[in-house]
């Protein structure tokens, strides 16, 4: 199996090598020593580097075979940009590195000091406590509070599309109290939508429900507008949707299932632990994250949270579990999964020879990035789905690991859903249900057929 990587093209120029030289950061050095061993190639030395190089530079990398050439352009970019504001004789051209991001936001500095201020008071708010509704246990999650902020800054854009002057934003309450304002955000998202219901919509409504409840005490009128507006975005779905159920059905082949199985033990046997590079730590990286999935099929949350030190208790060489507290996760239950041995073998190697390449600097963090930083949810989320469509050639995200580990369960053992529940960790076994009933509807067809092909194929002794 073909593993993934970044093509070299020649010996840097001596020019090259002078302005690599002074680059302590290693990743870097790495993005800048690539972009060197091309422009050497082809003549071109640091000052004449300019947009239309990095263009040839992403095609060529495209031409040799290299993966996500787009994303390592855009990446040198950035290190390119940063390198020129930050070290002394580093050229000073600016390259342009493209805004790919869909849901464009306001920047903080464009909006009014108290609304700013207010934003922040919202976000770390806690519950108004009381005899029947205790304050919450702990702090938010740095996550949750980032993904508020977004969103309130994504609803403020909004308003700058139809001309809303900022400065008249006194405080958070005026994005549900001013009525043109608010007016204003739904329309838009609802023309966004083209009318359809829309997980991101409809998350954004319920936050505008909970400033309007819990920040503006606002009427009954605008909270039933809000509602009205939350049923139409809601995504009213019984059990697993069409596009995941197309999914799962991909591993109706069981030869998907055991390539998949054996996908990180098959990645593994390709590679040079001698010789380790930084692409191979995140190949390794991702491989370990598909291992940890099979066994422990945790949300995509948990898995990016990963503390080795925390999440990771090891009994001796061979016994090793998963665990973590109740107050991480979803549902508020405890999780322990133990690890098999192949998967202990596998986070063996990765933190003896592959993860030290990526650490910047000491973290407790499993997951992390080329420049030693705590991998997200969304950033496993993008890496691990492209790892395996890379090798296998199949759709497969970090979520639909939970739903594999039911259908594979099932059809195992039919009608168990006590079981699967406790596998993913429902509160109620009516989730359960919901979604997986219709995983049995296919095992029982198929034991109907069996029943009617028993007949067909059967001879009678007359006959």
């Amino acid at each position: 199996m073909a593993r993934p990587f970044i093509p070299s093209f020649t010996p840097l120029t001596p020019a090259w090598v002078d302005l690599c030289e002074p680059i302590a950061n290693k990743h870097d050095l790495s993005f800048m020593r690539q972009l060197g061993s091309y422009c050497s190639s082809i003549g071109i030395e640091p000052h004449q580097v300019d947009q239309a190089a990095l263009v040839a530079y992403e095609a060529a990398i495209r031409a040799k075979g290299g993966k996500r050439p787009t994303q390592l352009a855009r990446d040198t970019r950035k290190t390119w940009n940063r390198l020129s504001a930050t070290l002394p004789g580093w050229p000073k051209t600016q390259l342009v590195v493209e805004n790919r991001r869909t849901n464009p936001s306001v920047i903080p500095e464009g909006l009014p000091e108290p609304f700013i201020l207010d934003v922040e008071a919202f976000i770390h708010r806690s519950s108004n406590g009381g005899r029947f509704k205790p304050l919450r246990k702990g702090p938010r999650a740095d996550a949750t509070k980032l993904d508020t902020r977004r969103k309130i800054f994504q609803l403020v854009t909004m308003l700058t599309t139809k001309g809303k002057d900022l400065s008249t934003l006194s405080g958070l309450k005026d994005l549900v109290l001013d009525r043109t304002a608010l007016d204003i955000i739904l329309d838009t998202m609802w023309s966004e939508g083209a009318g359809e219901q829309c997980a991101h919509h409809y998350n954004r409504v319920r936050l505008l429900k909970a400033v309007a409840k819990d920040w503006a005490h606002c009427d009954e009128e605008i909270m039933n507008l809000l509602k009205e507006a939350e049923s139409a975005f809601r995504e009213t779905t019984d059990g697993l949707t069409e596009r995941n159920k197309a999914k799962i059905r991909q591993f109706a082949d069981e030869n998907n299932i055991r390539r998949l199985v054996m996908l990180p033990a098959n990645v593994i046997e390709d590679l040079r632990p001698e010789k380790p590079t930084l692409g191979e730590a995140i190949t390794v990286q991702s491989a370990l994250a598909v291992s940890i999935l099979l066994a422990a099929p945790v949300r995509a949350k948990n898995l990016a949270s990963i503390d080795i030190t925390k999440h990771i208790h090891r009994v001796s060489d061979a016994n090793c579990y998963l665990v973590f507290p109740d107050h991480e996760v979803k549902n508020k239950v405890d999780l322990e999964y133990p690890l098999p041995p192949a998967t202990i073998d596998l986070l063996d190697l990765y933190m003896r020879v592959y993860r030290p390449l990526l650490l910047a600097e000491e973290t407790n963090a499993l997951f992390i990035s080329r420049s030693g930083r705590q991998k997200t949810a969304a950033e496993l989320g993008a890496q691990i789905p492209r790892f395996i469509k890379d090798y296998l050639g199949i759709d497969l995200n970090l979520h639909l690991f939970r739903h594999l580990a039911a259908a594979l369960f099932l059809k195992k053992y039919p009608g168990e859903f006590e079981t699967v529940r406790k596998l993913l960790n429902h509160k109620s076994s009516r989730t359960t249900m919901k979604f997986y009933v219709e995983l049995n509807n296919v095992e029982a067809f198929k034991r109907f057929d069996a029943i009617m092909t028993s007949y067909t194929f059967k001879k009678t002794k007359e006959g």
